[in-house]
């Protein structure tokens, strides 16, 4: 019910179609951790500032309600709770530790504003750090989950490209794999999403995946061509790109992006992401089943290497 009812919030705030009643300040704290949780904190605030004004564009309401000193002094109170979570939780249990957390102390941010201070024309309009008591600094841990940012690609490419070789798979920059090196055309700016797991020692990519969205398959059989590739039917969206470097893995990263991406699909109103994954994958295919995936079926893939798949399918709503 916690995982519906957030979703729901979720749906309504990326669509900007909402209640005006429904937009409670639980709401907002909701809603703000469900998008640092999911895209961490810069990419976060940017969906949290941008869905606000949409909102209450949509309320008929003043550009000027937006304040922005109130967004990313709350944006930060959320980062610091949640970067004590565990990588992997799902994004209704982010939600509700840090929600709960924020609700213990009522007028939060008097502890590091004064009233004069956030009730200024500069407050709302721009940033201002605190002039009472520094917010606090987040937890550090050795790996972070958040969206990729455009520019990252070849970045990403590398993870992919390093588990290509370990597996003795065909590296195609120009065809197979140009998606990577265009993540803001590929995902980013296509609705969909390109996640990546950072290590704090380093600051270098050391995990990936990605949310296609598309056009809804024909419903019906667990499978159907579409432009002669088989595909999961009735799927709307896909997992791609989930890899992992060989000195990263057993630390949880291939199920926290896997649950980043699942968890992202349906705040966006997805139905029914589809994943096919190389046979010899299996711990892979596990990792899916543990999550709630199914077989549905096989598939030759058009990978230079005429990879055979197994195609699994994960129901989001």
């Amino acid at each position: 019910m916690a995982r519906r009812s957030l979703l729901s919030l979720l749906q309504q705030f990326h669509a900007a179609k909402m209640p005006r009643e429904v937009w409670t300040h639980e709401a907002h704290l909701r809603v703000a951790s469900a998008l640092v949780w999911l895209y961490g904190h810069d990419a976060g605030l940017i969906a949290i500032r941008d869905g606000i004004k949409a909102l209450n564009a949509s309320f008929g309401g003043s550009p000027d309600a937006y304040h922005e000193t109130v967004t990313r002094a709350f944006v930060a109170l959320i980062h610091s709770s949640l970067s004590q979570l565990p990588l992997d939780l799902p994004v209704e249990e982010a939600v509700l530790r840090a929600v709960s957390e924020l609700k213990r102390e009522k007028g939060i941010l008097e502890r590091h504003y004064d009233r004069e201070t956030l009730e200024s024309r500069a407050a709302h309009d721009m940033w201002l750090p605190p002039n009472r008591i520094p917010l606090p600094v987040p937890t550090t841990r050795a790996f972070e989950v958040r969206m990729a940012r455009a520019e990252e690609g070849a970045h990403a490419a590398d993870v992919v490209h390093e588990v290509y070789d370990e597996y003795g798979f065909t590296w195609e920059e120009d065809g197979y794999h140009t998606d990577l090196y265009h993540l803001g055309d590929a995902y980013l700016r296509a609705g969909g999403a390109f996640f990546v797991a950072v290590e704090a020692a380093s600051s270098g990519l050391v995990g990936t995946a990605a949310l296609r969205r598309f056009e809804c398959v024909p419903a019906g059989d667990n499978v159907h061509i579409v432009d002669d590739v088989v595909r999961v039917a009735g799927a709307d969206c896909s997992l791609e790109r989930l890899y992992v470097r060989k000195g990263a893995r057993q630390a949880g990263l291939g199920r926290a992006l896997l649950q980043r991406t699942i968890d992202s699909a349906a705040a966006r109103g997805a139905s029914r992401l589809e994943i096919w994954s190389d046979k010899r994958f299996v711990e892979a295919h596990r990792l899916y089943e543990r999550l709630g995936a199914l077989p549905v079926g096989e598939r030759i893939c058009d990978d230079p290497d005429r990879s055979r798949e197994w195609g699994l399918q994960i129901q989001l709503s």
